[in-house]
């Protein structure tokens, strides 16, 4: 493994300093080496997947709870309840008691107690100055006003005032002195306040110099007004002092000396409201917070955010539990797979393809998880269930990935580890209904995805199918709503689930593609491009080994048609056919299809130099397709179709000159060393390979001597133990020999005798 490393450094040295002749960086021979020789690739995948299932549950259990992201207004998807005992703060039952605090509060006014001063010192001033122009009269006139200077503001009022009133107010308030006591009696009243129509003692609250007070004892301005025009009027008459009254009432104004102050009433209701205690509820563990398709409600939000708050938040014990259940997921998952695909645990590449892929999975399903949550929050408008979660998650990119580079059977066990890892994920409290829904999605996509033969095939089968299957499974959270809110939430439906089916489609398409580039994947669609017979392998073998080309071709009709009769893979036997004779481009003329005079050059070398030139097609095959970059499969059907098989006819004439020469002759050079098929698809290009060849040699090949040539082929590769690996059943070999027979019989028939003239080309007759 350090070596490896250091010879990718010296790759990437070479790369970075340039030069035509620069070794490529990534060496696949190498690396397909190594994972047939170390099983370290294997284990630190499967070590991958473990750390990645344990790093995004971690992750994903520290997220925001699940039930925070509800959207108020609408129904809970499911009921959920306390796991813990806890207490909350009632926000609406506080906020009702700061209502009401702030209520208690009174509206608070500053008193100006120099204003109405200042009016009244005019006032008198002016009353003053009338009073002394009337006693300048002549005697014996009547008093009347004197002609004075026209007042202004507050003095003007003591003009509307009549001479007689003017004159009594005169003589109370200056000619008797008290003018110092009225003023002391006024200043009382204002240091008091004196407040407007339509104001209540009781709720208010003055402000003055002198501090903050309750309006207990506040006059109004029409109880200030008569007490004033009394004062001043003890003698006058009624209409006198009604007079004064009105022009005093205009003096002290309709609102009195008070001013709303609306900045400190603020403030002190702030005071209040801060001052009142948080109502505080308690909830017992397992209390139901709120139940399914109750109406989620601010109050709650608060109750969820205060229980999981409440949860205990130990780190550790956070990570040891989601590192113990990724562990526990994962055993199960490898077990399963392995049970149902026994292939999976002799091929190192197969590991790697199947961790990478649920690596990514994981990846792709928790970053999906995070977008919706995001969008479910910023965009309610659009996003407003978050039940739809169920279908925009794409779930099935595992399965449908590993159905063709695996098997249907793989993809299923994978895709249902991520669905499981991925339940886990959104909400532990209800993994078990997300995993199965998850997994029958998965599993559908799978069985979908079989066979899949083109890459069109595939984009087509993964949209529709993904599409259809999260539909169907996804009803019940778009049609159980209120009947008015079932468009919207189908809407909302139709576009997630189409872009998850389109997601799947194109990520898996990518991901496929790319593991072929870098792996040299033997997927169905890989061996679809190779079975067109354009490869430059083939255009190789049709100019300069046709025969071996003609032959390759019927072995593909032959293999074809018998693994389409036994169930097995068509595209593979078809395309490793076509190509496990390509090691004959090595020495065509030795070979009887292409030259045959080939019986000459053999009779010219010995048995043991002749067996070697024919073994030798299949090791240069082999490293024909090594350089031609052929996948794993057309290398192994190219090293497997004689597996370790006897050239009897060289071996045969070597015993032959061995009795005249009186030398040993050696089986070991005489037979193939390649391995025996090791599936049904190799076992089937073996046998069509023998059975094709072999029929040439027929001299008039009726069904009947084809049936007993292929019998007997079959009978001596199996007791030769040549389909000892292949896994085929005795009913199975029988349909492979109908088959071998039907399909030979087709390509050997004879023509019918023309009469001299009547054969095709010939002349005619008119």
């Amino acid at each position: 493994m350090l070596s490896r490393l250091k010879q990718f450094f010296v790759r990437l040295r070479s790369l970075l300093r340039g030069g035509k002749n620069a070794p490529p960086l990534l060496d696949r021979e190498a690396l397909e080496q190594m994972l047939e020789r170390s099983k370290i690739p294997a284990v630190l995948m499967l070590v991958l997947v473990w750390t990645v299932a344990s790093v995004l549950l971690i992750l994903s259990r520290y997220r925001e709870y699940q039930p925070l992201y509800w959207i108020e207004g609408q129904p809970a998807s499911y009921s959920y309840y306390a796991g813990v005992d806890f207490k909350y703060v009632d926000s609406a039952a506080t906020e009702r008691r700061r209502e009401a605090a702030q209520r208690n509060v009174p509206d608070y006014y500053r008193l100006d107690d120099t204003r109405v001063s200042v009016d009244a010192d005019a006032f008198f001033k002016r009353i003053a100055v009338l009073a002394e122009r009337q006693n300048a009269a002549k005697p014996g006139e009547p008093a009347k006003k004197a002609e004075v200077a026209p007042a202004t503001g507050a003095a003007a009022l003591a003009d509307r005032l009549s001479p007689e009133t003017v004159k009594a107010i005169d003589d109370i308030y200056w000619r008797r002195g008290n003018s110092r006591l009225f003023n002391d009696y006024l200043k009382d009243m204002l240091t008091r306040g004196i407040v407007g129509p339509g104001r209540s003692d009781s709720r208010m609250g003055i402000v003055g110099r002198s501090g903050v007070f309750n309006a207990n004892t506040l006059d109004t301005v029409d109880g200030c007004a008569g007490n004033l025009a009394k004062w001043l009027l003890p003698n006058g008459t009624d209409a006198q002092r009604e007079e004064c009254r009105k022009i005093l009432k205009e003096l002290i104004g309709e609102q009195g000396n008070l001013t709303f102050d609306a900045e400190y009433t603020a403030a002190e209701r702030r005071k209040a409201a801060d001052a009142v205690e948080p109502v505080e509820e308690h909830r017992s563990k397992g209390a139901l917070l709120i139940g399914k398709d109750d109406t989620y409600t601010k109050e709650i939000r608060e109750m969820v955010a205060a229980e999981r708050a409440a949860a205990p938040k130990s780190e550790w014990v956070v990570a040891y539990r989601q590192t113990a259940w990724s562990s526990v997921l994962l055993l199960a998952g490898v077990i399963a797979i392995c049970m149902v695909s026994k292939s999976i645990r002799r091929d190192n590449l197969r590991i790697l393809l199947a961790g990478m892929t649920v690596s990514l999975a994981l990846s792709f399903n928790y970053n999906a998880i995070r977008i919706f949550n995001y969008l479910l929050r910023n965009n309610p408008a659009w996003l407003s269930d978050e039940r739809l979660l169920l279908a925009a998650l794409p779930v099935a990119f595992c399965a449908v990935v590993l159905a063709v580079v695996l098997d249907v059977r793989s993809a299923i066990c994978a895709g249902g580890f991520v669905a499981v890892v991925s339940a886990m994920m959104v909400d532990q409290s209800r993994a078990l209904e997300l995993a199965l829904r998850w997994t029958a999605i998965s599993s559908g996509a799978a069985m979908i995805m079989r066979n899949v033969g083109n890459y069109r095939s595939f984009f087509v089968r993964a949209l529709l199918g993904v599409l259809i299957i999260t539909w169907v499974l996804s009803l019940d959270v778009v049609f159980y709503r209120p009947a008015a809110d079932i468009p919207k939430v189908l809407k909302s439906a139709a576009w997630i689930i189409l872009a998850d089916a389109a997601l799947c489609a194109m990520l898996g398409l990518l991901t496929i593609f790319v593991m072929e580039l870098v792996f040299n994947l033997s997927t169905d669609m890989a061996l679809m491009v190779l079975s067109d017979c354009n490869h430059p392998v083939l255009e190789r073998l049709k100019r300069e080994a046709p025969g071996t080309m003609a032959h390759a071709m019927a072995v593909a009709t032959i293999s074809e048609d018998a693994a389409r009769a036994i169930g097995a893979n068509p595209v593979r036997a078809k395309a490793g056919a076509l190509f496990h004779d390509i090691g004959k481009l090595g020495n065509p003329q030795y070979f009887t299809e292409n030259n045959p005079d080939s019986s000459l050059l053999h009779a010219k070398l010995k048995p043991e130099k002749s067996s070697r030139i024919i073994l030798a097609h299949v090791t240069d095959g082999v490293e024909l397709a090594r350089q031609y970059r052929l996948c794993h499969f057309i290398r192994s059907v190219i090293s497997t179709h004689h597996g370790d098989d006897l050239v009897r006819f060289f071996y045969f004439k070597a015993l032959e000159d061995a009795k005249q020469t009186g030398k040993t002759v050696n089986e070991v050079h005489f037979r193939y060393q390649g391995p025996p098929p090791a599936n049904r698809e190799e076992c089937i290009i073996s046998l069509a390979d023998a059975c094709e060849a072999a029929s040439r040699s027929l001299k008039d090949p009726t069904p009947e001597k084809i049936a007993e040539l292929v019998g007997n082929i079959i009978q001596g590769r199996f007791r030769d133990g040549m389909l000892r690996e292949s896994r085929l059943t005795v009913r199975e070999l029988d349909q492979l020999r109908a088959s071998f027979v039907a399909t030979l019989s087709s390509i050997m028939h004879g023509r019918i005798s023309y009469p001299d003239g009547a054969a095709p080309g010939g002349n005619r007759k008119c």
